[in-house]
């Protein structure tokens, strides 16, 4: 960026006011990287405690938690998603463990994998496919009907003879002032 005080006058004021206050910051965040700071000292056991995200989408909500899970396993559905979440959440792992013997938990098995069969996933997607191309149809006759506006106006244009005085203007209707307003 150059430094123009006519196009950018409020920087004067501004910038040395932010500088100040970020130099006490920067002060004490640095002194924890010195040789004797408290980063170079810690512990690798110390470290994995302090561990942060680099992003904080773990807490914005549901979104969030779908952008991390999609992160770690890009292949998986929404469907799938939303069974990981809701077996974490309702902690149905210890209930399993705790109250369903082999022939329940087989039978759970069995009902998993006919619903998995039915691919309502991938239904899902054509359906969302589909309605897809159905958009992009709609906007290329869209682009279409303004392309055509476009090159109708563009020959009206072209069909003007253009009024260049004061006198010529007073005679034109107002549909036509429009016009030359247009071509100029």
């Amino acid at each position: 960026m150059v430094w123009d005080s006519q196009t950018y006058p409020h920087l004067c004021l501004l910038l040395p006011a932010f500088l100040k206050g970020a130099t006490k910051t920067l002060l004490q965040f640095t002194t924890e990287f010195l040789p004797d700071g408290a980063i170079v000292g810690s512990t690798p056991v110390q470290c994995e405690l302090v561990h942060m995200e680099t992003m904080n989408n773990a807490n914005e909500g549901a979104l969030g938690t779908y952008c991390m899970a999609v992160c770690h396993a890009p292949t998986m559905t929404t469907m799938h998603f939303n069974a990981r979440l809701k077996y974490c959440k309702n902690q149905t792992g210890k209930y399993i463990k705790q109250f369903l013997n082999a022939r329940s938990r087989k039978y759970l098995h069995c009902k998993a994998w006919q619903i998995d069969a039915q691919n309502i996933d991938r239904k899902q997607w054509l359906a969302y496919v589909e309605h897809t191309y159905k958009l992009v149809a709609k906007h290329q006759k869209d682009d279409q009907r303004k392309r055509q506006k476009r090159e109708v106006m563009a020959a009206k244009l072209a069909a003007i003879v253009p009024c260049l005085t004061n006198a010529g203007i007073v005679k034109i209707k107002v549909s036509k002032i429009d016009l030359q307003i247009c071509w100029h």
